[in-house]
């Protein structure tokens, strides 16, 4: 897609409101044939570390489904691409752990682990955005499914 920035997209979406799950596979949805719409609700569950339960972070989420529609095994009885499958998305899981330290929404935003959070989402305030380092995990996410998707 020539000059496309997955990352800056990715960005941009979570400005607009998305969470951080749909706003990487959102970004990443046209690389890979997927409508805008369609990507936005395959993810809406998945932000806030899946149903803000703040677990797998929704950055990395995203991008897994979106290198999957890239080059996911599609064939139950193919254990080799299935392998392969697995052993690449660990390698990304790995970088953005190396990057930010873990994979954890609960972790990387050093929440308390015995807190539990309600299930409405935090009001997307000014301060909200200009304290909140979830645009850089999701940039970050955005762009190594961009490369992933690329070069496939």
């Amino acid at each position: 897609m020539g000059n496309y920035d997955a990352g800056k997209a990715a960005r941009d979406n979570f400005l607009e409101g998305y969470n951080c799950s749909q706003s990487v596979y959102m970004a990443l949805a046209p690389l890979v044939g997927i409508d805008r719409t369609a990507a936005a609700r395959t993810s809406a569950f998945l932000g806030g570390g899946i149903c803000r339960t703040r677990n797998m972070c929704g950055a990395v989420l995203g991008m897994l489904m979106a290198c999957g529609d890239a080059d996911g095994n599609d064939d139950g009885a193919d254990q080799d691409r299935k392998g392969r499958n697995y052993s690449e998305g660990r390698e990304l899981m790995e970088r953005f752990r190396e990057r930010f330290g873990s994979l954890t929404c609960r972790e990387l935003l050093g929440i308390d682990p015995d807190k539990r959070e309600p299930a409405q989402p935090e009001a997307r305030t000014e301060e909200y955005y200009r304290t909140r380092p979830c645009p850089g995990f999701i940039e970050f996410a955005a762009r190594m499914g961009q490369e992933y998707i690329e070069s496939k």
